[in-house]
């Protein structure tokens, strides 16, 4: 978890825009500010 931190923010810190690609939910939302989800080939919003 401590270099998921880092990661954070480094990219908060550096105010770009990331595309973090997953399929651990969890991980999602402990990295992202805003999300979605692709299902049955439409994007939504998963939280």
């Amino acid at each position: 978890m401590a270099l998921r931190d880092e990661f954070r923010q480094r990219i908060e810190a550096a105010g770009m825009a990331t595309l973090l690609v997953t399929h651990d939910e969890a991980e999602a939302r402990a990295m992202a500010r805003r999300a979605v989800r692709l299902a049955a080939g439409q994007l939504e919003q998963p939280w």
